[in-house]
């Protein structure tokens, strides 16, 4: 069985995983909250997205590409302060 599993404390200040080296294809729900982060990313620094984000936002989205799922997701950090926009959004 693979598994990965991991857990944060809300105020950011540990963390905890196991299997964080594995990698598995994602649920395309995962891929609107990425477009979502990668969007208000680009609002945070007042801009709109560089060609190459509109490029994998569209193929991730349009045809649930998940090699351009993985790579807007490190370029973008969208990880980075999930927690505090999951917030935001209820």
């Amino acid at each position: 069985m693979d598994l990965s599993v991991a857990a944060c404390d809300m105020t950011g200040r540990r963390e905890v995983a196991y299997g964080e080296d594995r990698t598995y294809v994602t649920a395309s729900v995962v891929k609107v909250a990425v477009l979502a982060a990668v969007l208000l990313r680009a609002r945070d620094a007042g801009r709109w997205l560089t060609a190459e984000e509109e490029r994998l936002s569209a193929a991730m989205i349009e045809r649930s590409d998940n090699d351009a799922a993985t790579a807007l997701g490190p370029r973008q950090a969208v990880w980075r302060g999930w927690t505090r926009r999951m917030r935001g959004w209820g």
